[in-house]
């Protein structure tokens, strides 16, 4: 969550979900992959990136409206994303 109100989930079947309500109601956000999300953290309320199994890492800039394939090409499974500043 970034506040009280914005947040977002990630899991299987390339699922991101948002809310902007605390998690009352969550929207489906589109990432374009059947991949398996583990994390996804948020620098801010607009960037953020989703990193999961098979290497898979995704980055939106416009608050999750689109993601996109920011993949290394490298079949390594990634379980967690953290940015200090």
């Amino acid at each position: 969550f970034r506040g009280s109100q914005k947040g977002w989930a990630v899991g299987s079947g390339g699922h991101i979900l948002g809310t902007t309500d605390g998690g009352t109601t969550w929207q489906n956000q589109i990432s374009g992959t059947s991949g398996y999300f583990k994390s996804v953290q948020f620098i801010n309320d607009q960037t953020g990136w989703a990193v999961g199994l098979t290497g898979i890492i995704f980055k939106t800039i416009d608050g999750g409206s689109s993601w996109q394939n920011q993949s290394p090409g490298v079949n390594a499974p990634l379980s967690g994303v953290h940015f200090a500043d």
